[in-house]
């Protein structure tokens, strides 16, 4: 009696039992796809984190603009050498303050400040000519 040969063609191999067609391609396109995700979710997360702390930077630096351009303005506030219109230019942006409004008691300015990497920001302030001392702080 004849038996069947083991490897009876080239397309089949001998690991191969019949119920194990096919296992080995599906758990691998499966860890490709888990892989793939984790990959893509690993970006995204990256990318996220990355916009945070550039929007982190450049309220920074617009908050220290801002408060670099107060305390140059109390200066010249305190010493009465306040132009109506002016700029100052700081390492990180530049500043452009202009009077809106000077009454007999009080003078109002608008200050807007510029970083370097587009940033901006604009703040209403309002001094009391006999104290010198800001009364008002509105953030436009």
């Amino acid at each position: 009696m004849l038996t069947k040969p083991s490897f009876s063609s080239p397309l089949t191999f001998p690991w191969k039992a019949d119920h194990h067609k096919g296992l080995i391609l599906p758990f691998t396109l499966f860890l490709l796809l888990i892989i793939s995700l984790m990959t893509v979710h690993a970006i995204a997360k990256f990318e996220v984190e990355k916009r945070f702390f550039k929007t982190t930077k450049t309220t920074y630096e617009l908050e220290t603009l801002l408060v670099m351009a107060v305390d140059r303005l109390n200066e010249q506030i305190e010493k009465n050498d306040l132009p109506d219109k002016g700029t100052f230019q700081l390492d990180i942006g530049f500043v452009q303050f202009e009077t809106i409004e000077e009454s007999d008691a009080e003078i109002r300015y608008e200050i807007q400040c510029f970083t370097e990497d587009g940033g901006e920001c604009t703040v209403r302030i309002t001094y009391d000519k006999t104290t010198r001392k800001m009364i008002d702080w509105t953030e436009v």
